[in-house]
């Protein structure tokens, strides 16, 4: 699709599109092109098939070694062990499937939410349509406060300007234009050209749409994005080594007892199958899918709050974040700006709490007449949405006449009184804009503009008296970070009317001041003040001044002077160690580029942080795909900036980054509670058939029962650690370090050291039973697993913490666990009195003497874990007393 269209002049586009600037497509043309050219939709990364979901969750590596234990069987003709582990890969498969499937129907959903309609011209008539449904040749109404949804050629402006930082890295708005350019034209010049994502922020006009989807310059940035390889997170990382580690523990064990048994003189055929059950015990067939259910629990969870996970493991990473850059507009403040001071008659009155306004005006007609220009000397259009107004174009401009609305000046009304003649309106050159209206007795002309341009432009003698006080509150309100605008005004003359508006902006009357910010959110310092707790740095990564970065900062309490702030042209003229060091150590950085956004995150990161980067804009998307964890914005974020990120942040709000904090470092810590019962559980039947093999007694359990074993102890107890409370101090301790192994040396110590005591418990049973009692085999084998089943339960209750006791915790905090444990309790009793499965299983019913006996004997786990709690605390609390 050619899309150069800039250098062309209306009529040749108009042929080359085969369109009507008056009537447009018709509808059977339109739905034509639609299938010529595509949906107007971005580029993404190839949509995920059912098919390669599934594909995914069998390529797991732990699931791939299951598959070869279950392939092992069955060359061996173990039929129903080979069946048993296919059931366990199938359930975990389709576990993973279902939640990674839920995932991305989520993220879809968003987009079809966010999804807007654009407003063309087809068969003669104004149409509101879908943005994926707009074709080339599309005549495009572009009308104050609109996103762009295509590219086009302008053939029609009035005042039309539009914000283009996104996709050119300039801040201030384009003036556009009708007529042909250069065909060398660089893309930022070409204002002849309307962009897809763009914001039309003053006046209206139409264009021709001249590329949609993948062939508009968004889409073409767009298409560069999808080619970026995902990062593993440091939880796939790190479940990685461990998977590799435990098949290595399962070979070296398969190896000894091999040895052992062979020495002994055993059958081969025998050392197989014993080989087989300690590697369906070693491998914690269940961690995959408790996993990912905690994760995408997680996900369900962080959705109710506003933050849509697009990968699962992404919000344990957030839980592991040492550093977040946050953009100020819109997430750490409301997004829309208001007026906070008016300064006039040498009075300054604050616009917040309860000052009173409606009071003041009954004696001050300046004041009147200040929120009459305010309203009118304006070109941003208020929608009322409920009981709030809705800002279309400028947002200060919008928030000027929310001002006047606020204090009784409502536009329609006025306008019954003043009639519109001409304007001039606001350019970077000039500083200020001018409207002339019609009224009784006499025309006014309307100014407003920065400070020192109306200053200039207004009568001197006027403020000759008070000059030096009104640019002492202009500095004033500038060093706060406000945007200030003077207002001022001139009477006319009929014959006035006639001439250039710009010939009568001088001799102004000088009206006053009105500063405008962006209102911080009120959540936000609670919400820094939490991360301050939580060891994580916040760090505020702004295109904005450095007075109002500064500004902010200050009101968040993030800083403390205007030392700490640093602006971009300071941070880009630094060697590569002293931009580390300055990333280090400033909070605050104000006016920077997309470009320079990558720069601080690659420094971060190489310093070893996990950084969280917040971004809208289609520039943004570089850093939000480098950073550890990209976070988009659901409300202002483009669709690139949306397709880059791991997190989607339906509100764009701080506070919702640092709720998934605590959610993430809530499932990271859970994670670590069922690894450490999972693996404690497979290490003591390990431990166990590994003494009686030493020790030439009968294997306590039968393959078929260490995978009924597992099945019954490992998922349901598993899965409600999975969902354990969040602790009251989990954002009160620092981020765990990003190189700390999963697999610690203290998690290590718990497993083995609980693991042995759990299997010497069983095994003391089985010993008893078979030896001492003189039972039969199957009976000492059946109140065996009664004793494991029992024993890991109540393990269970040892995991929702590894430094408090049980008795402090309670036994009824999570409802879960309980619910889990009963259930697992069901699955047993079915197991070894429902007729023909007890025949399977190889087990027999028990009495209440051998239950009660089992019971206490389960209850030996408890005791040993409350002793290395005491034990854990004491040497904590020792080496704090030095």
């Amino acid at each position: 699709m050619d899309s150069s269209f800039h250098f062309k002049k209306i009529d040749t586009v108009i042929q080359d599109l085969k369109t009507n600037l008056d009537d447009g497509l018709i509808e059977t043309e339109a739905q034509g092109r639609l299938i010529t050219y595509g949906y107007n939709i971005l580029p993404t990364k190839e949509g995920f098939s059912i098919f390669k979901l599934l594909l995914k969750q069998l390529k797991d590596f732990m699931i791939l070694v299951l598959i070869a234990a279950s392939m092992v069987s069955y060359l061996i003709h173990d039929i129903k062990d080979a069946i048993i582990i296919m059931a366990v890969v199938i359930i975990n498969t389709l576990l993973g499937f279902l939640q990674e499937y839920k995932a991305e129907k989520t993220i879809e959903a968003l987009k079809r939410t966010a999804s807007p309609k654009a407003k063309v011209i087809r068969d003669g008539k104004y149409k509101m349509i879908p943005t994926g449904r707009i074709v080339p040749g599309d005549i495009l109404i572009l009308e104050e406060g609109d996103i762009v949804q295509a590219d086009g050629r302008i053939f029609e402006v009035v005042n039309l300007s539009t914000q283009e930082s996104f996709l050119t890295g300039e801040s201030l708005p384009v003036e556009k234009m009708t007529r042909h350019l250069p065909e060398k034209a660089p893309l930022a010049s070409r204002r002849n050209i309307i962009f897809r994502g763009s914001t039309i922020t003053q006046g209206h006009g139409k264009a021709i749409v001249t590329a949609t989807g993948k062939y508009s310059e968004l889409g073409k940035i767009a298409h560069l994005i999808t080619q970026i390889k995902d990062k593993p997170t440091p939880l796939e990382l790190k479940l990685q080594v461990l998977g590799k580690n435990l098949v290595m523990l399962t070979v070296i064990l398969c190896l000894l007892i091999a040895t052992i048994g062979i020495l002994q003189g055993l059958p081969a055929f025998m050392m197989i199958e014993t080989a087989i059950v300690l590697a369906v015990a070693c491998i914690p067939e269940g961690l995959v899918a408790v996993t990912t259910i905690a994760l995408a629990l997680g996900i369900q969870r962080m959705a109710k709050k506003n933050a849509i996970i697009r990968r699962l493991p992404a919000v344990e990473t957030l839980g592991s974040v040492t550093t977040i850059c946050s953009d100020k507009t819109g997430t750490l403040t409301e997004g829309k700006m208001a007026a906070q001071y008016i300064y006039i008659g040498d009075q300054i009155l604050p616009l917040t709490g309860s000052y009173p306004i409606s009071q003041f005006l009954l004696a001050h007609e300046d004041l009147k007449l200040l929120f009459t220009i305010a309203m009118l000397c304006n070109n941003a259009t208020l929608q009322k949405k409920g009981n709030t107004w809705e800002v279309f174009g400028d947002p200060t401009e919008g928030a000027l006449k929310l001002l006047a609305v606020k204090a009784g000046f409502l536009e329609e009304p006025l306008l019954e009184q003043f009639t519109f003649v001409s304007e001039a309106p606001f350019d970077a050159r000039r500083k200020c804009m001018s409207k002339i209206y019609k009224t009784a007795p006499h025309p006014f002309i309307f100014t407003k503009g920065a400070p020192e341009q109306i200053f200039k432009l207004s009568k001197p003698e006027q403020l000759q008296s008070r000059e030096a006080a009104v640019r002492k509150v202009t500095n004033d309100f500038a060093s706060k970070g406000f945007r200030v605008l003077a207002f001022a005004y001139r009477p006319l003359t009929e014959t006035d009317l006639a001439a250039d508006i710009m010939t009568y902006e001088n001799n102004l009357t000088f009206l006053g001041l009105i500063a405008i910010a962006d209102p911080i959110r009120e959540e936000a310092l609670s919400s820094i003040e939490r991360c301050k707790q939580a060891g994580i740095k916040t760090m505020i990564v702004t295109g904005d001044h450095q007075h109002t970065a500064n500004y902010v900062a200050k009101q968040l309490r993030m800083v403390q002077s205007d030392h700490e702030v640093i602006n971009s042209q300071r941070l880009e003229s630094l060697p590569d160690d002293e931009f580390d060091k300055a990333v280090r150590e400033y909070k605050v950085l104000s006016r920077v580029s997309p470009h320079l956004k990558l720069r601080i995150v690659e420094s971060l990161r190489r310093q070893g942080e996990i950084v969280a980067m917040t971004g809208d804009g289609i520039n943004d998307a570089p850093a939000i795909k480098r950073a550890n964890v990209g976070i988009a914005m659901g409300l202002s974020g483009t669709d690139v900036a949306k397709e880059a990120a791991d997190i989607v942040l339906a509100d764009d709000n701080f506070t919702t980054i640092v709720s998934a904090i605590e959610e993430g470092r809530t499932i990271y810590s859970n994670i670590l509670k069922f690894i450490r019962y999972l693996l404690a559980c497979n290490m003591g039947e390990i431990f166990m058939m590994l003494l009686a093999s030493l020790f030439r007694l009968p294997f306590p359990f039968l393959p078929i029962q260490i995978l009924w074993l597992n099945l019954v102890t490992d998922t349901p107890p598993a899965l409600a650690l999975g969902v354990d409370p969040a602790p009251p101090d989990g954002m009160k301790k620092p981020p765990r370090s990003p190189k700390e192994p999963i697999f610690s040396k203290s998690l290590m110590n718990d497993i083995l050291m609980n693991g042995l005591v759990m299997a010497l418990i069983t095994l003391g049973i089985f010993y008893i039973e078979l030896f001492i009692f003189h039972e039969s085999l199957k009976k000492a084998r059946t109140l065996a697993f009664a004793t494991t089943v029992l024993v890991q339960l109540l393990h269970a209750f040892n995991c929702q913490s590894h430094e408090k006791s049980i008795f402090s915790i309670g036994l009824f905090t999570n409802k879960y666990l309980l619910g889990g444990i009963l259930f697992s309790l069901v699955l047993l009793l079915i197991g070894m009195y429902l007729p023909w499965l007890k025949d399977i299983f190889g087990q027999e019913g028990l009495t209440l003497k051998d239950w009660i006996f089992s019971f206490f004997a389960s209850c030996g786990i408890l005791v040993s874990v409350e002793i290395q709690k005491w034990v854990r605390s004491h040497q904590i609390f020792n080496q704090k007393s030095r």
